[in-house]
């Protein structure tokens, strides 16, 4: 199947030094580095500046969202007086109560829990469905960046409460498989599509990034489940879940997939994966991994694949310093606190302190379990996962699992040559890189265009107008 070629990013490899250069010029401000997942997604300006999160109001209102009860949830919490772990950050009240994030969106899902509640018993099942997906979204954004703290972890259950409870009013209902790996437990949402199939189901594995949910994709499931798919929907390590980010991100994926493998419902021909963001990452590790025979197509969208790991994104490391060598002393304890003191000191430049300072970069460092204070630490738990590291990028034709990298022309995470490394590494690989507008991840607008290529390497039955972005609930 060709793809437009508008959209065709041209084949010739990129420098890692012309794509840096790229990259860092594209740098307004250092406490913004980290974007939201779906960079067309920000509500507007009143919710940029003294801001922790990102307010996503487009993104929220595509997954059935009421905008108005949101915006008077968000104006509790800006208006709320108390101590805030930034005061210049509204959304940062330390105490639970009155104001605070977890608390006022836990506020508005339990209002529209009831509410589901009240369309089951009236027997209005469609109503019922809207409105439990209203709660999760509520719950899951409470929980949100999804830190392991109580209060976040109780709206995380509710969340997938909710979910669940909407899965019983879908056409045919949704499946959840408990599912263990290295002690860390997580669900998977397994969505079918409502037409019934004499033969095995293709499947779309779906994972999002740090910061967006497995309860997040009701209307992306809506997409795949009308292409004839399946989708099953789970976490990365350490999103909503106790797992760590570690070389071996992409762990969760292949427990799925021995899942899926064992189940006859499923064609274990036409398995695909999709990732986005930092998850993006699992996608090209899996297709190049022991199970990549299993695969047949990968999408890394938006994935950082070296540089966000090596902390290289706000410049070099600092000189006189071998950055390997100090980590495997470091791992090994026979760094001397002077010498560690040294190069942290060295290495912390105020652009690498002001991303510390967001809230991706602190939820990385709890999915890492990285202490935030030592960047020696940090180095020490995130450049394993990069997979130039690892060995697994920068030699072309490693796999022959056809993979698709999309991500826009200007994302301050990733560097374009990291995005054409992740895509040589395939036979069959191809990059799209998107101009229309700049930023962290496409927006959901690509989602035609990435089930295209998803269609054609799975087969799925349905093409066309049926490969379309269904909207709210």
């Amino acid at each position: 199947m060709k793809l437009p070629n508008w959209r065709q990013q041209p084949t010739t490899k990129f420098r890692l030094a012309m794509g840096m250069l790229i990259i860092l010029s594209s740098f307004t401000n250092t406490t913004n580095l980290f974007a939201e997942e779906t960079s067309s997604e920000a509500a507007g300006e009143a919710y940029e500046e003294n801001w922790w999160r990102s307010v996503r109001q487009g993104m929220w209102q595509w997954e059935g969202a009421d905008w108005t009860r949101v915006s008077e949830a968000l104006s509790r919490i800006e208006n709320a007086t108390g101590k805030r772990r930034y005061e210049d950050k509204v959304d940062t009240i330390t105490k639970y109560g009155t104001g605070h994030w977890v608390y006022e969106w836990s506020r508005i899902g339990k209002q529209a829990q009831k509410e589901a509640k009240k369309y089951e018993k009236k027997g209005d099942s469609q109503a019922a469905l809207n409105a439990y997906i209203e709660a999760s979204i509520y719950y899951t954004q409470a929980s949100y960046p999804h830190f392991r703290d109580k209060h976040s972890r109780n709206a995380i259950t509710k969340a997938v409460e909710m979910y669940k409870q909407a899965g019983r009013h879908f056409a045919t209902p949704l499946e959840s498989w408990e599912l263990e790996v290295d002690g860390a437990k997580f669900t998977a949402l397994v969505h079918f599509p409502a037409r019934q199939s004499s033969t095995p189901y293709p499947v779309i594995m779906k994972t999002g990034g740090m910061d967006v949910f497995s309860t997040e994709y009701y209307p992306l499931s809506k997409t795949i489940n009308d292409a004839g798919a399946v989708m099953v929907v789970f976490d990365a390590p350490g999103t909503g879940n106790l797992g760590i980010v570690d070389a071996n991100y992409d762990k969760h994926h292949v427990a799925v997939l021995q899942h899926i493998m064992k189940d006859k419902r499923f064609d274990a021909e036409r398995i695909g994966v999709w990732s986005e963001s930092l998850a993006g990452l699992t996608a090209v590790r899996i297709a190049l991994g022991e199970h990549r025979k299993n695969i047949a197509a990968a999408v890394n969208s938006c994935g950082p694949m070296h540089s966000l790991y090596a902390m290289e994104l706000t410049g070099p490391s600092p000189d006189g310093y071998d950055v390997h060598a100090l980590v495997n002393a470091y791992n090994k304890g026979t760094l001397s606190d002077a010498e560690m003191a040294s190069f942290n000191k060295a290495m912390l430049t105020p652009a690498l302190a002001g991303m510390f300072m967001d809230f991706q970069s602190q939820t990385f460092f709890d999915r890492a379990r990285a202490n935030p204070d030592n960047v020696l630490d940090i180095m020490a738990k995130s450049l394993p996962v990069s997979l130039i590291e690892q060995g697994l990028i920068g030699k072309s034709n490693m796999t022959n699992t056809p993979i698709l990298t999309i991500n826009t022309h200007a994302d301050p995470l990733v560097p374009l040559s990291e995005s054409q490394m992740a895509t040589d590494v395939s036979v069959q690989g191809k990059l799209m890189i998107i101009n229309e507008y700049g930023g962290h991840c496409v927006s959901r607008d690509e989602v035609p265009v990435i089930m295209e290529w998803l269609a054609f390497h799975l087969k799925l039955e349905t093409l066309g107008d049926l490969v379309k972005i269904n909207r709210g609930g």
